[in-house]
């Protein structure tokens, strides 16, 4: 490939103005052939199937490789509106702009697609059940590493992280908060009947294996057995 014949050009659509930025080492009659064929897969085939665009010249460029050669594409991709989807030469700066928009991306498509993410992921689970239900029991081990050192490692950020998370919902964790309470007084308020013949909370069924009633049937029981 002869770098010296380097050329930025552009392909005009006439009817929406929307422009393609390329840049090649042949002559353009040759690279706009490239564009008509439908394997074409760049961002320049929705002008090229509207049938009606120019292409031109923007700057003859002569270099010595192709680093050069997309550099100068570059100046003119962003110095110009157009329709690349990929960028001539990434930049770490570039990376971080990408990472920011894929990310920005993602958050909206979780929140627009929250149901139908909820239902792919339960199928999901349903049907690989067995599968994981054995890979766990083999590599439980190996798992249960895995998670201490994840949380020995990341303590500090995901602690961080649930500060954050609770004073930025406050009010739906305090909501949360009050009805475990509930729940959890309520079962603890809930009465059994002990074989002698006493009756005891969850909370208190501690205290009532040592209560005199209690102790005496046991004793019973013991003596019981003894004989027999």
């Amino acid at each position: 490939m002869n770098y010296s014949n380097g050329k930025i050009y552009q392909i005009l659509c006439l009817e929406t103005d929307e422009r393609y930025i390329g840049s090649c080492t042949t002559t353009l009659a040759q690279r706009l052939y490239g564009h008509t064929q439908k394997n074409n897969r760049c961002s320049s085939r929705q002008i090229i199937e509207r049938g009606n665009y120019k292409m031109s010249l923007l700057e003859e460029c002569p270099c010595s490789n192709r680093k050069e050669l997309n550099t100068r594409e570059r100046y003119h991709f962003l110095k110009l509106e157009n329709v690349n989807i990929r960028r001539p030469v990434r930049l770490k700066e570039d990376e971080h702009a990408i990472a920011n928009e894929t990310k920005e991306y993602q958050t909206e498509y979780k929140l627009a697609n929250r149901e139908k993410i909820s239902d792919m992921g339960k199928e999901y689970r349903d049907t690989h059940r067995d599968q994981r239900r054995e890979y766990e029991a083999i590599n439980r081990e190996q798992i249960t590493e895995r998670r201490r050192q994840y949380h020995i490692v990341n303590k500090e950020v995901n602690n961080l992280k649930s500060r954050e998370y609770r004073q930025a919902n406050l009010e739906m964790v305090r909501a949360k908060e009050r009805e475990r309470d509930r729940v959890r007084d309520r079962a603890g308020s809930d009465k059994h009947e002990c074989d002698c013949g006493g009756r005891y909370t969850t909370r208190t069924k501690l205290k009532h294996t040592y209560s005199h009633k209690h102790r005496e049937y046991a004793n019973v029981i013991l003596k019981s057995e003894t004989v027999d």
